[in-house]
This record gives structure tokens, C-alpha cells and sequence, in this order.
């Protein structure tokens, strides 16, 4: 037993290397194609047919073969890299995106997770999506560096994502940094190309400023599922009923944050390239997983199922006390804007506390006639 630590914890032990295919890389694509279906799954992050389909819509943008490499094997390289943490020189010829627009129409009906939900559905009938701020390790130069730095000492960009409850991005920016609010991200978005209809809005968290545009919960108030599982306790006022509907209907943004930070590890383990060039990959690899999740629910379901053995998704607070950042109503957002989209949160609270009330006494006189 003392042999093998020693064997194992030396730096010398059955140093070799990990890479030790002969395969070209032309030989290497058609090998994963024709292989086992569970190895371009494992080495790619998807399968077979969802694989095929990204080729094929990469030719269809234009993407063309090279003197010496096809596009299905500079697809299968970008990926590779993506989702192994393994870095290439020449992978970035998929790349292309720097930002997701996809915003619903007006006359978008409720999603239907929502609208099959009675605790959702007479609440937020103008909701379209969730909406939060995602920061992704990054490694910039030395002059770039100093706005990179984040609230807690790492180097990183900030991404603003918004996401259906079918788990697929509308709206995808990345690039900001590190530094930058939640709140500074959403207003420049709202000032450019994030278009959101009269009557509709974005659940988002705290560290927005309220505004017509964003539904968010009360300040200083118990919110995050995990201290409720924690308390053990019901809501005690309209406004603890509405932060725990809210943060139910907004943990969507969190699941689906931890979902695409496992399907590709250089979200979490950037690669030594420029910046420009790491600014884009989050992005594409947005589209990609709108792709799977469209082509291949089986997959998602599969993610779905390892983030509840391991307790459901990750908690934005990791046991910090909560930091408010981002006011928005500081900014393009005007007092009169601000009153109306308080009044409005404060109807939603307020109709919920009176259903609450009525359901509990249900409950009590039940339990009264057994």
C-alpha cells in the first residue's frame, strides 16, 4: 500500500504521453462517425446525428474546407478543445459568433411550463424568460487585465444570458468585464439590440434595478431557494410569498448556467488565446447547445438528472451574504418607471398572499373534517 502512494503521488510515475493516436485528423473525424456512438458523444459533447446537423448548418453559413482541412474535422477540433479543456492552434475557424439575439415576438404566448403551473401562471402572464449575468474565467494580457478582475479576485468576462424554461438561449452577450454590473450590461442591451415588448419582462434577480422591462424580487428579503430549504419554514408576509415564487420561476437561468458550464470545461478552464478570441466562444457555444437541446432532448434530459443526484444547481451565493449590484433605476430608468414597475410587482405579491390565504384555510378546514 506505502509502495503504491509513493508510485502513484511521484511526478515520475508512467510519465508517457496521453495523445498517442496515429490517426490523421481526416482519419480521427471518421473514426468518432463510424465508431462506438458513446465515444464523439464523450469527446465531442454530442451525439452522432446532432454532430452531423452542425456541419451541415456550418457549410450552409459558409464555412468551407480548407486546402488541407475539411470542415467536419475543424468542427470536430473546436469541439474537442471545447468541451476537454485540450488546446489547438488552429480550431477557431467555427467560431463565428459574438452575441445570440433571438427575443420573442409580442404576441408570444406563455411558456408552457409556466402557464401549466398554477403557481406561475395567473402571476407572471407577461413573463418571457429569465435573465442574469454569468461570469466565465478568461485569461487576458497584462494590459488587459485590470478590468478583468471580478468582486471576487478572478479574472473573468461577464457574460448576460437570458434563457427560456425549455432551456435555451435567447439572448447571449459576452465580452463585458469582469467588473461590470448586471445592471450595466442590461441597460447598454436594452440601449442596442434587446428588444422587449410592452407588457412582457425578464425575471432576473436583485442585482437589476426594477424597471418595466425586468421583474425582480424584494431586497433584503429570504429569497434563494436554498435559505428557505434551509429555514424549514413558510412565507410570513406577501412579499417572502413573492421572492419564493419569484426565485422558483428564475432558477431556471441557474440551472441552465450549470448545465452549460459541464457540457464544455473551457468555460471553467479558459484556454491561452487572445481575448478577442475567447470573448466568442461562449457565445457559439450557446448556439451549439440551443442546437442539442433542440436535436437531442435525451441529452438534456441526462444533464438534468446528474444536477439533481448532486443536489440540484450550483447556489449563486456559495455562503456569502448577498451583494446588490447594478442599479439600473439609477440610470436610463426614470422615478415614474420605477413606481410603476414596484406597483406592478406589488399586485402580483399581493394577489398571491390572498390565493395563499384562501388555500391554507382550505387545508385547515380539511384536516379539521378527517
Amino acid at each position: 500500500m506505502f509502495l503504491a502512494i509513493r508510485l502513484y503521488s511521484s511526478s515520475y510515475y508512467w510519465e508517457q504521453p496521453y495523445h498517442t493516436s496515429k490517426l490523421s485528423g481526416h482519419a480521427w473525424v471518421q473514426e468518432l462517425i463510424h465508431g462506438h456512438p458513446e465515444r464523439i458523444q464523450n469527446e465531442l459533447g454530442m451525439r452522432l446525428h446532432v454532430f452531423l446537423a452542425f456541419v451541415g448548418e456550418l457549410r450552409a453559413c459558409g464555412l468551407k474546407d480548407t486546402r488541407y482541412i475539411e470542415v467536419e474535422e475543424q468542427a470536430a477540433i473546436f469541439l474537442y478543445m471545447c468541451v476537454l479543456q485540450t488546446c489547438f492552434d488552429d480550431c477557431f475557424g467555427t467560431a463565428v459568433l459574438h452575441k445570440i439575439c433571438l427575443p420573442p415576438f409580442a404576441n408570444s404566448p406563455l411558456h408552457p411550463f409556466l402557464a401549466s403551473n398554477p403557481k406561475f401562471a395567473a402571476y407572471f402572464p407577461g413573463a418571457v424568460a429569465a435573465i442574469d449575468g454569468t461570469h466565465i474565467p478568461c485569461c487576458p494580457s497584462a494590459a488587459e487585465a485590470e478590468g478583468a478582475w471580478d468582486r471576487k479576485g478572478g479574472l473573468t468576462q461577464n457574460c448576460l444570458a437570458a434563457c427560456t424554461w425549455g432551456l435555451r438561449f435567447i439572448y447571449f452577450i459576452s465580452g463585458w468585464e469582469g467588473a461590470t454590473a448586471d445592471g450595466t450590461m442590461f441597460a447598454r442591451a436594452r440601449l442596442t439590440d434587446l428588444y422587449v415588448a410592452p407588457g412582457k419582462y425578464y425575471i432576473a434577480d436583485a442585482g437589476f434595478g426594477i424597471c418595466d422591462s425586468l421583474l425582480t424580487p424584494y431586497r433584503r428579503v429570504r429569497y434563494h431557494l436554498k435559505e428557505w430549504g434551509r429555514a424549514a419554514v413558510r412565507p410570513v408576509n406577501a412579499q417572502e410569498l413573492f421572492n419564493l415564487c419569484h426565485a422558483h420561476a428564475r432558477n431556471i437561468i441557474e440551472r441552465i448556467f450549470g448545465i452549460f458550464k459541464e457540457q464544455f470545461a473551457i468555460l471553467s478552464h479558459p484556454a491561452n488565446f487572445s481575448l478577442q478570441i475567447q470573448i466568442r466562444i461562449p457565445p457559439g457555444l450557446a448556439a451549439i447547445h440551443n442546437m442539442i437541446i433542440d436535436l437531442d432532448p435525451l441529452d438534456l434530459q441526462e444533464h438534468l438528472e446528474e444536477q439533481e443526484a448532486r443536489g440540484g444547481p450550483p447556489d449563486p451565493c456559495q455562503g456569502e451574504p448577498p451583494v446588490f449590484l447594478g442599479e439600473l433605476a439609477n440610470g436610463p430608468v426614470s422615478r415614474a418607471e420605477e413606481r410603476r414597475a414596484s406597483s406592478l410587482r406589488d399586485g402580483i405579491a399581493q394577489r398571491m398572499w390572498v390565493d395563499y390565504q384562501h388555500i391554507v384555510q382550505e387545508r385547515a378546514q380539511l384536516q379539521q373534517l378527517q
